[in-house]
């Protein structure tokens, strides 16, 4: 087992059942290698926030800029299983707030669609307005459907 390494990885956020299956020993005998070179153990079960949002913009900006996940762990002293996490995460969050956004938009084209829909109810309209208003229900109802095909 190499010790620097694991306190490392255990520092890092690593727990200590991962890091003993991965040097093939028990976690109560890593616990003990890990106490006796004066790591500071955790709770079992918990473990240490590895990304401040500092941490994670640089992460970010690294894999945009197109680096690998082990290079982005090296450079910022984490795990590749931390980074990947958190790229996860992020990955997740992005999505809901895209999902998010399309939903609001397609709330917007219904109250458009309500309103043209409305309008062309009205006795008064004449033959053009009915037109646009019928060429506007058509569009809404496109843009809308697009929209549910993609949330």
């Amino acid at each position: 087992m190499d010790l620097k390494e694991a306190v490392r990885r255990y520092e890092a956020g690593e727990t200590a059942g991962k890091l003993a299956r991965l040097y093939g020993s028990a976690p109560s005998t890593l616990c003990r290698h890990l106490k006796a070179a004066g790591v500071a153990m955790r709770a079992k079960g918990t473990t240490r926030r590895v990304f401040d949002d500092e941490k994670l913009q640089r992460l970010l900006e690294m894999r945009a800029a197109g680096d690998k996940l082990e290079y982005c762990a090296a450079v910022l002293g984490v795990s590749v299983s931390a980074c990947a996490v958190q790229m996860r995460v992020h990955k997740n969050r992005a999505l809901d707030q895209h999902h998010a956004v399309l939903v609001e938009l397609c709330e917007q084209l219904r109250k458009g669609l309500d309103a043209c829909q409305a309008a062309l109810k009205l006795d008064n309209l004449d033959r053009t307005t009915r037109k646009k208003y019928t060429a506007s229900v058509l569009r809404f109802e496109a843009q809308i459907a697009a929209l549910q095909s993609v949330t």
